[in-house]
């Protein structure tokens, strides 16, 4: 993992081989992407609907940008199919 993170992007993170590509986002990216408040987010991560955090370390959550940015278009996708 490369560091430099200004707040304003994701941590650029690399594949070593995993499914994963794309940076990991700290919470408020998070929060702002997902449109939803800190309670609501955790809400929905305990129930199963919304990815899990990557824990970094004890004091450093963070989450792949291609799990927020599937979860963005389930939602999308959902309410076209409620239609």
């Amino acid at each position: 993992m490369t560091g430099g993170n200004n707040g304003k992007k994701g941590v650029p993170i690399h594949d070593g081989g995993c499914r994963m590509s794309g940076s990991f986002l700290r919470l408020p990216q998070v929060l702002a992407l997902a449109g939803l408040q800190k309670s609501a987010l955790y809400k929905r991560i305990g129930l199963g609907q919304f990815p899990r955090p990557v824990k970094l370390s004890a004091r450093c959550a963070v989450w792949p940008e291609d799990e927020i940015r599937d979860w963005q278009k389930r939602q999308i996708d959902s309410r076209d199919n409620a239609a």
